[in-house]
């Protein structure tokens, strides 16, 4: 019965361990000069799907995370509108026709989703994102960052799970956010 115990506080242990998730300093900012225009209507370029080194296309992930920064630039008091223009000059084109102050263009830059607890490698999120101008046409702030699950969990993780954590980090840097 003792060595059930001990087994059973080591496996919570090590699971509790595993909840923790590693980050990489996000990085980047607002321009020299720049800052935000409270309540501006923002427009978002969608996102391309994240492509996984041995797996390909990650389908859905583009989506998931184009309606992921949606919802975190709206909770922060911005209109945020997706656009159906992928490339950034046609983006500039539409933003202007609804009256946006800032397009939105973010990337996938890492995505791996390894879908299992017990596989020992980490899931993956890494993020681009770059705010612009829309009269000026240029950057006003740019960020990037890295998030990675545990290697060993109770619970599976997955790479849609990091997304509230890295927008904690990027674009949270560009709202004063402490990242989490």
């Amino acid at each position: 019965m003792k060595w059930m115990t001990g087994a059973l506080v080591a496996l919570l242990t090590v699971g509790c361990v595993g909840v923790a998730i590693a980050k990489t300093p996000p990085t980047g900012g607002w321009l020299a000069g720049k800052s935000l225009v409270k309540g501006a209507k923002v427009l978002i370029v969608p996102l391309a799907d994240g492509s996984e080194r041995e797996e390909g296309v990650a389908a859905g992930s583009g989506t998931a995370l184009t309606a992921a920064i949606r919802d975190y630039l709206m909770s922060k008091g911005l209109t945020a509108i997706v656009g159906d223009a992928r490339k950034l000059d046609e983006a500039f084109t539409q933003a202007e026709k609804l009256g946006c102050h800032y397009v939105v263009r973010a990337a996938i830059t890492e995505w791996e989703d390894n879908a299992t607890a017990w596989s020992g490698k980490s899931d993956v999120l890494g993020l681009s994102f770059e705010l612009f101008e829309v009269a000026a046409k240029e950057p006003a702030a740019t960020c990037s960052c890295r998030r990675r699950s545990p290697s060993f969990t109770l619970a599976s993780n997955k790479p849609e799970e990091l997304i509230a954590r890295a927008l904690s980090d990027c674009p949270g840097i560009l709202f004063g956010e402490k990242s989490r």
